[in-house]
């Protein structure tokens, strides 16, 4: 999916599923 791993403190990153 999206970069959910720096997208942890990022959440308008596009990670609403993984955090």
């Amino acid at each position: 999916m999206y970069m959910c791993v720096l997208g942890r403190e990022r959440m308008y990153l596009g990670c609403q599923g993984q955090r």
